[in-house]
């Protein structure tokens, strides 16, 4: 048996963003603290949700730029604030980023992530991305 592991892909397409936000979504989805809160106050349509956090996933990543700029706060002021919510968010982000990719997008993923938790948390109505180094 071969003790080689093969390292992880950045993330580096569209497909690559689907991969993760359908990853995090199924955890959110199946989470103890988060699933409960995604099913009785965000009232989603899932197929148009995806396709807005894919687009905006994209944009981020990968510089695309969409017809329209996604707005992923809106969508999300129903959910709790809290601070558990908000670190689970994060957890259950970092996990999904960190089973499939690795590397400098997926260090930015990450760190974007957390920005949108915190302006999740915090109700901003506009996200504004913090430069990365």
């Amino acid at each position: 048996m071969s003790d080689i592991t093969t390292p992880l892909p950045d993330i580096e397409s569209a497909r690559d963003v689907q991969t993760l936000v359908d990853a995090f979504y199924h955890k959110a989805n199946h989470d103890e603290l988060l699933a409960p809160a995604f099913r009785a106050a965000a009232h989603v349509y899932w197929p148009r949700h995806l396709t807005s956090f894919y687009e905006f996933w994209a944009t981020e990543l990968l510089s695309t730029r969409p017809v329209a700029a996604p707005r992923p706060v809106p969508s999300h002021l129903a959910l709790p604030r809290s601070t558990s919510h908000h670190n689970r968010w994060v957890q259950l982000f970092d996990a999904a980023v960190e089973e499939r990719f690795a590397g400098r997008c997926a260090g930015r993923a990450k760190s974007v992530a957390r920005q949108v938790a915190a302006a999740l948390v915090e109700g901003m109505l506009h996200y504004h991305p913090l430069p990365v180094d």
